[in-house]
């Protein structure tokens, strides 16, 4: 079952450049993880104080190993003092998964066919 992990961190200018240095480490280890299907931060094109992460996982057990991880741990150590705004955080879970322009090219058919009726 796939694990989806959706944060969205609200920042100061100063916090957010030193987390965003944290996080390079962070992001090429995690990617290397056994499980990471993508692990992504980037900051908001309409709001620059706010970093966004998206995490996707094989299953709840790699996400376990990585939770566990020394890289996750030295990622929080260099980013203990950031002071966040605010913080939100979701988890979601997902028996699999669909390829979205498949998804888009039938959505359009049908919207086609309902045009035509």
């Amino acid at each position: 079952m796939l694990i989806t992990i959706v944060e969205a961190v609200l920042a100061s200018e100063d916090d957010m450049d030193r987390m965003l240095a944290a996080a390079r480490d962070q992001i090429t280890t995690s990617r290397q993880d056994e499980g990471c299907i993508s692990y992504t931060f980037a900051r908001d094109v309409l709001d620059p104080l706010v970093l966004r992460i998206v995490e996707i996982w094989q299953d709840e057990p790699t996400l376990r190993v990585h939770m566990k991880s020394a890289h996750r741990a030295r990622y929080l150590a260099s980013t203990r003092d950031v002071t966040h705004t605010s913080v939100t955080a979701r988890m979601f879970d997902a028996t699999g998964e669909r390829d979205l322009k498949l998804y888009i090219t039938e959505l359009a058919a049908e919207i086609a066919s309902e045009a035509r009726s």
